[in-house]
């Protein structure tokens, strides 16, 4: 019964799936280690990590090694389903505070202007200088004592840096308080930028880091680290019915599987010490060494890559550059470009070798 429907979802599935993932995208495609991990970890709810113990120890180990690449200590955290809720709860936290105003560049992320539409906070949005970089003379102005200032380390669209430790030193000036949304970046940005280096202490009060993303863990695997841990258990929940009796954040139920097989794909890319110095070497490297090759067709990037995200401008139609390989560009809107953007399963010989056989077919 349903073999013939099934059949036909099947043929459609593997039809619409492409033969080359884009070198912008943010889902990666999990070898066959993460597979075996994902269906290991099936039962577990990571929502309820008392009921699952291996969930707890699996979100114990993908905190520390976050923490660890990120700020190189450790610090207070829990996982989320990705950035979007760790923005949406250090907001919340943020207006139970008394912090009622938004502030960020125009260059943040949408999720944190969603989030403060749904808190109905009020939101100042701040342009950007040259559409990119952060106007710290303008922020210092929109601050005052009931904001909360969001700092970008590695914006979507180019990849730059807003500069923590000044931005923190004008919330502690005007009382205010800081959330840094590292979701792509912030495992490596400590190295590719000096500006991503600061401490997470007041008023820097939270920090987004997902896994999902350039250590190309399954979604959802995302994390939210605390200045304090007063501050993160704030954001657990009553929930009687549980045998944890609370959760953490929106969800309820969180699938378990993701949450390991990040913990076992960043301990695998990070350093014995828990530094990911290595693999952001390597992650700007192979930036520089696309560029090059776009560069080859007129490309050129908006600024000086100071994460692995570029986007470049210029150059001739991007649709047909990618076209052949059956993949698409990310598009920079702003600039009316094209997103380049490098995670750790683009440091296999194998996917350079897919880009530039596809890259050099085009010339």
């Amino acid at each position: 019964m349903g073999s013939r429907l099934r059949a036909r979802v099947e043929r459609a599935l593997a039809a619409a799936k492409l033969p080359f993932r884009p070198p912008g995208s943010m889902t990666p495609d999990p070898g066959l280690h993460d597979c075996e991990v994902l269906c290991g970890y099936i039962d577990s709810n990571a929502g309820d990590p008392e009921g699952h113990p291996e969930s707890l120890k699996a979100i114990e180990w993908l905190v520390r090694l976050a923490s660890l690449a990120s700020l190189g200590v450790e610090a207070p955290g829990w996982v989320t389903a990705g950035a979007s809720e760790a923005n949406l709860l250090a907001l919340y936290w943020a207006r139970e505070k008394g912090y009622r105003k938004l502030v960020a560049f125009d260059t943040a992320h949408y999720s944190v202007f969603k989030a403060a539409r749904i808190l109905e906070m009020r939101v100042v949005k701040l342009s950007s200088i040259n559409g990119y970089a952060a106007d710290l003379e303008s922020l210092r102005r929109a601050v005052d004592d009931v904001s909360i200032i969001v700092a970008t380390v590695g914006t979507t669209e180019t990849g730059y840096v807003d500069p923590v430790v000044e931005i923190a030193e004008i919330a502690k000036e005007k009382g205010a308080v800081v959330h840094v949304d590292a979701a792509f970046a912030g495992i490596v940005a400590r190295h590719t930028s000096e500006k991503a280096r600061f401490k997470l202490e007041w008023p820097v009060a939270f920090m987004a880091v997902d896994a999902h993303k350039i250590p190309d863990a399954p979604a959802p695997a995302g994390v939210l680290l605390a200045y304090d841990r007063e501050a993160l258990d704030e954001l657990f929940f009553e929930a009687p019915y549980t045998p944890t009796g609370r959760q953490f954040g929106v969800l309820g139920t969180r699938p378990g599987g993701p949450v390991a097989a990040a913990a076992l794909k960043l301990a695998s890319l990070l350093s014995d010490d828990g530094s990911s110095f290595w693999l952001a070497r390597r992650l700007m490297d192979r930036l520089s060494k696309w560029i090059a090759l776009l560069e080859q067709e007129g490309y050129k990037p908006v600024h000086e890559p100071e994460t692995p995200v570029a986007c470049l401008i210029g150059g001739r139609d991007p649709s047909r550059l990618f076209a052949a390989g059956g993949t698409k560009p990310y598009r920079c809107p702003r600039f009316g470009g094209v997103r380049l953007v490098v995670r750790s399963s683009h440091l296999s010989r194998s996917y350079e070798s897919q880009f530039r056989t596809h890259f050099y077919s085009l010339s």
